[in-house]
């Protein structure tokens, strides 16, 4: 389940998505959704201020607004929401602990972001009295009398490439929180990396759904890869019905390197229907049956004003 970092103890606006149930995809409009919060892994409960119904924006879209109370707890905080006729809507947030960074050289400059002489300003200007280390520069600085800064720049950009020591998974999570973004009516094509891929896997299964309750049969997209390959691997469901092509996805698995390679041809895509937020995961069958999760994140499906896909 994805979680979304926020600080401790500050009140937050939480925005939800309703759906029906009878389809899974019709906007649930004028709904009395009731909110209940799980705070680091302890049994759900109403928010600070008691039972508490989440406001309606319109287009299915409604809010809870939280506390300091509601997100004073650190770990994972779970905002649910239920009504009988809707599908359960759930937000996971990562509470962590606020960091005061007063007094550091990025909150000296203020809230608007530093430029990158302000920066450096800051670098150079910087005591060495805490950065004088054996065979650091501040030392080299102490001893010598001055440090050579042109020296140094020419040196940092006249490096030869480097390898990234984070994984592309650790990367694209660092920067989007491992989102997938698929555009309707265009080919897709995504490769994961950095996943621990068991020697005895069976087969891997790609599943994209609108929430977590779903059945398989219901998922936006499903496609499947088996060890050794068989003729029903492939895309298994499109847009919550059997797919008529197995060809038109594919998953490319390499156990040793950690990668899976994730394809879906535009004329899958296009059958999709837009959504700001799905879930997706990663799991792997094993031959001693026990399956387990590689990864698992969101995924949104943007459309396009041209429909043309050939």
């Amino acid at each position: 389940m994805p979680n979304i970092r926020i600080p401790q103890s500050i009140a937050r606006r939480v925005v939800l998505k309703a759906y029906l149930k009878t389809d899974h995809i019709s906007a649930a409009t004028g709904k009395t959704i009731a909110i209940v919060l799980s705070k680091n892994g302890v049994g759900f409960g109403n928010p600070h201020l008691g039972a508490t119904n989440a406001l309606e924006i319109g287009s299915g879209w409604y809010y809870v607004d939280l506390d300091a109370t509601d997100t004073g707890t650190t770990g994972p905080l779970i905002v649910r929401g239920t009504e009988a006729n809707t599908d359960d809507v759930e937000v996971v947030f990562d509470v962590a602990a606020f960091v005061d960074q007063s007094g550091d050289a990025y909150a000296r400059l203020g809230s608007t972001p530093p430029t990158v002489t302000q920066i450096a300003d800051q670098v150079w200007d910087e005591a060495r009295v805490g950065h004088a280390g054996a065979g650091s520069y501040g030392a080299t600085g102490e001893w010598a009398g001055s440090i050579d800064t042109g020296a140094i720049a020419d040196a940092v950009w006249t490096k030869g490439s480097r390898t990234l020591t984070a994984t592309a998974a650790q990367t694209q999570a660092a920067m989007t929180g491992s989102i997938l973004n698929i555009t309707a009516g265009t080919g897709f094509l995504a490769t994961i990396s950095g996943l621990s891929i068991p020697a005895t896997w069976t087969a891997i299964l790609f599943t994209v759904k609108h929430a977590l309750s779903d059945a398989d049969s219901a998922s936006i997209v499903q496609i499947r890869k088996s060890n050794p390959g068989v003729a029903a691997d492939g895309l298994l469901y499109l847009a919550q019905a059997p797919a008529t092509d197995a060809a038109w996805g594919s998953l490319t698995i390499d156990q040793a390197g950690g990668t899976v390679a994730i394809a879906l041809k535009a004329a899958a895509t296009a059958r999709l229907e837009e959504r700001s937020w799905s879930v997706y995961d990663l799991k792997v069958l094993r031959s001693d049956g026990e399956p387990t999760v590689l990864t698992s994140s969101t995924a949104t499906i943007a459309l396009t004003p041209t429909n043309a896909i050939v």
